[in-house]
């Protein structure tokens, strides 16, 4: 009786050699030889992708609105607050500080006006000479 012989076809995979090294210096790695051997054999070009574009586009106008919103909101920082808006006035014959009040507020409380003038000026009392020139809130 004559046997069958049964054979399996198996792929397999070349069998590569480790490649002879030249010796190494005392302390020197074969991996950073390794490193260098491929940094120089492959030269890669950087090209980006549509997407890639379209990442650094958006990475850029969030680090400008980022700014705008940092310095922006410095410069309203270093505004100066110029207070309530004034006029100056110059005293004429016969008024007082109670006058120019009435003039400026008809509506208001004179006292309120006119301790608001006698802040504005850095005066002690309400006595006011004429000709003198006086800062006065615009009330509106």
């Amino acid at each position: 009786m004559k046997g069958t012989t049964m054979a399996i076809a198996l792929s397999v995979a070349p069998v590569s050699r480790p490649l002879p090294r030249a010796p190494r210096a005392a302390g020197q790695s074969h991996r950073s030889a390794a490193v260098k051997a491929n940094a120089t054999t492959k030269k890669q070009s950087l090209r980006l992708t549509r997407r890639g574009r379209l990442v650094v586009f958006f990475a850029v106008v969030v680090a400008l609105f980022a700014a705008m919103m940092v310095f922006g909101s410095m410069a309203n920082a270093t505004a100066t607050n110029a207070g309530p808006a004034t006029a100056t006035v110059v005293v004429q014959p016969g008024e007082s500080l109670w006058s120019i009040a009435q003039t400026l507020a008809p509506n208001q409380d004179p006292r309120a006006t006119i301790n608001d003038i006698k802040d504005l000026n850095g005066m002690n009392t309400a006595v006011v000479a004429v000709g003198q020139s006086i800062v006065v809130p615009v009330i509106r």
